[in-house]
């Protein structure tokens, strides 16, 4: 499936349900808004905006293999290479992070319109989760419960990262400060952070042995930080990204 046309109360929600139907993030894809309609009910007494979209999936001219979902990295011992002095440079964003946390009334703020929002999306397309929220330091959790999970996680978790993102653009909107919403799926993303470290780990074993830079596949940007911050007390090797949108990977070097 390569194009869908999806309707919702807002541009978001239509989005959000292509984006899902289609297993793809956001950077991948054309936009084309084919109308906006009222649709009246009770007479005419009340109506409701209604947005179409059609989505397409654009096509990649040189497609790289997808990074691993749960492929097993086991049996690397990380004590010879591990630089603790790195730890605290790792440790100074969430210290920036925790001085711009917003108020208790501001993240319930965004939590109850996450909650709004996820719920309609979810209604639109028929998935049956129900939405629990929590709030802590700051950030909105939302985890989605129900035996429908395999169809918000999609493969590789890209329609989750895209259902995720969609919400806080909207919580964005709606929020006078920006606060961060996570959405969580069962133990999808330990599991996912757990293969990621696993993996880079691996590579970066690789590259000490031959001295050779290693570049992964392109991963989306909160996959490329865990690699950062896996391989960030690693003696003799660096990371860094290369690439633009949807083909941006992190390359592991080594480093004498």
């Amino acid at each position: 499936m390569n194009e869908v046309v999806t309707e919702g109360k807002t541009r978001e929600e239509a989005l959000a349900q292509a984006l899902s139907q289609l297993g793809v993030t956001e950077d991948r894809v054309d936009i084309e808004e084919m109308h906006t309609q009222q649709r009246d009910r009770f007479f005419g007494l009340l109506s409701t905006k209604i947005y179409k979209l059609r989505v397409t999936v654009r096509p990649q001219a040189n497609p790289s293999p997808a990074p691993p979902e749960d492929e097993d990295y086991s049996g690397y011992d990380d004590e010879d290479y591990e630089d603790d002095g790195a730890d605290q440079a790792a440790a100074a964003p969430a210290r920036a992070a925790a001085k711009n946390a917003p108020t208790a009334e501001e993240a319930e703020q965004a939590a109850a319109c996450a909650s709004e929002f996820l719920s309609g999306v979810l209604a639109s397309m028929g998935v049956q989760l129900e939405v629990d929220t929590e709030i802590k330091d700051g950030v909105v959790t939302a985890y989605l419960e129900g035996d429908d999970s395999g169809m918000i996680i999609g493969k590789f978790g890209q329609t989750l990262d895209s259902l995720q993102y969609l919400t806080n653009v909207v919580v964005g909107k709606k929020t006078s400060r920006k606060v961060k919403v996570v959405i969580q799926v069962g133990d999808y993303r330990r599991r996912r952070e757990a293969s990621l470290r696993r993996m880079a780990k691996a590579m970066a074993y690789k590259a000490l042995k031959t001295k050779k830079k290693i570049a992964l596949a392109p991963m989306p940007p909160q996959d490329r930080r865990i690699i950062h911050l896996a391989l960030s007390n690693f003696r003799n090797i660096s990371t860094s990204s290369e690439g633009v949108g949807p083909d941006r990977r992190v390359i592991i070097s080594y480093k004498s």
